[in-house]
């Protein structure tokens, strides 16, 4: 599972701005990005991998 940041313009200028971590990645998400937990949740459907392994993963996130 991944997660992919793709830094356009708008997300650019926040980062210039020291803008929190949180607030950069929920305009991202609002612009679209996919999240670690959602890509693993797509991995999980497809039987790729199980949910404990997402869990795992993803716990640490936010």
């Amino acid at each position: 599972i991944y997660e992919v940041l793709e830094i356009k313009p708008e997300i650019r200028d926040l980062i210039l701005q020291f803008n929190s971590p949180g607030l950069i990645k929920n305009k991202a998400i609002e612009m679209g990005m996919t999240t670690l937990f959602q890509s693993g949740i797509r991995k999980v459907l497809q039987g790729l991998t199980t949910i404990e392994e997402v869990m795992r993963i993803c716990t640490d996130e936010d």
